[in-house]
């Protein structure tokens, strides 16, 4: 007989607990109408944007995977057959240039490891 009154307590806590809960503003039955249409909205505008960006533009369907890889072959043994080229110019790598030393200059010590620059001639 306890347990069935501990039971019955424990249910009564519960419905006073559900009704307060109920009555939060999260829970309001408007705001989760508004909140599942917007989803609902918003997942077809997903969609939408996944079609869009999934259309085929006339290619077709069934493509050959064994046709296109005969054709990649093909090429491969194209540009196997070509003459090496040259590295393009801007893929080269150049030895810097740097300017020429100045001829006939010197420099002496000067008072106090401070240098200043003679001309010889």
């Amino acid at each position: 007989m306890k347990t069935n009154v501990d039971t019955v307590v424990a249910m009564k806590d519960a419905a006073k607990d559900m009704k307060k809960q109920m009555k939060s503003k999260h829970l309001d039955i408007n705001r989760i109408d508004k909140m599942t249409d917007d989803m609902a909205d918003l997942m077809e505008a997903s969609n939408e944007i996944q079609e869009a960006l999934g259309r085929n533009y006339n290619i077709d369907a069934e493509v050959d995977e064994e046709e296109l890889m005969g054709e990649l072959d093909a090429l491969e043994e194209d540009m196997l057959a070509e003459p090496e080229q040259e590295t393009p110019s801007y893929l080269q790598m150049e030895e810097p240039s740097y300017p020429e030393a100045p001829v006939g200059e010197t420099s002496e010590p000067v008072e106090e490891g401070v240098r200043e620059p003679t001309i010889v001639r």
